[in-house]
């Protein structure tokens, strides 16, 4: 049998190669259109802001400029415009060679964003719970049992959290309220890769129920406690997580 890896090429190179292909795909999940150049840029840019919101990337995880740039199909200018803009943002650190790094917040940090997280989702939710309508409440329904749905890799899943979590807030009707509220989960986005045990999601599950039905109810107060549950449940792993990989860190430097 012929082997399909060309003699020349390093297996350990392919591998890592195929890896950050996948990578990429989870980041960039949906179809971004290319073909309006002055666009290209913007639309690069939302992409990769999204991906970071729904988990697609992992903490300490390297992005390439030119991996991406070769996995749209496109110039590496627009790539790198759009990376340094998140660099700018603060989503991205800089490293050299046009590569760039999701950072790894320390647990402190991640403990100050929770709080600012529980203040205005609780808040979003309560607003939402007024306004919300019949057919945002359908499209809530279809999007939880989507969630449910024990064949999703951990990817869609993380991505139907997202949706599920931002059609709630943007039915409050506040938009520059989801503006302060995606500021902070693009800080927080890759952490969401601790919460992915079968408890998390069945617990994940029930507060999405929770939450559904107080907003029938238009009950305000029940749906900012439903979401203050589901925070604060998910930030258990989230806490878990980062010790585990300071404690890798340390015995990694000893």
């Amino acid at each position: 049998m012929t082997s399909s890896t060309p003699p020349s090429a390093n297996p350990a190179s392919v591998r890592r190669r195929k890896r950050e292909r996948v990578s990429l795909g989870n980041l960039m999940p949906n179809p971004i259109s290319l073909s309006d150049m002055p666009a290209m840029y913007l639309n690069i840019y939302e992409a990769l802001r999204e991906g970071i919101i729904a988990g697609g990337v992992r903490p300490g995880q390297t992005l390439s400029n030119r991996a991406i740039a070769a996995h749209l199909g496109v110039s590496t200018t627009p790539v790198r415009d759009a990376l340094r803009r998140l660099a700018a943002d603060g989503v991205l650190q800089t490293l050299p060679k046009s590569a760039f790094r999701v950072p790894v917040i320390s647990a402190e940090r991640y403990a100050q964003i929770l709080e600012l997280r529980v203040l205005l989702e609780r808040f979003a939710a309560d607003r939402a719970a007024q306004a919300i309508d019949r057919a945002t409440l359908k499209r809530l329904t279809e999007i939880n049992a989507r969630y449910a749905n024990a064949s999703l890799s951990q990817d869609e899943r993380l991505l139907a959290n997202r949706e599920f979590h931002f059609t709630i807030y943007r039915a409050s009707l506040m938009d520059d309220l989801v503006s302060l509220i995606e500021l902070l989960w693009v800080r927080i986005g890759p952490l969401l890769n601790f919460t992915t045990s079968s408890a998390d999601q069945s617990v994940g599950l029930q507060h999405h129920k929770d939450l559904i039905a107080a907003l029938r109810q238009k009950d305000g107060p029940a749906a900012a406690r439903a979401v203050e549950a589901d925070l604060r449940y998910a930030a258990k792993s989230i806490m878990t997580g980062l010790q585990r990989e300071k404690d890798v860190a340390s015995r990694q430097a000893s």
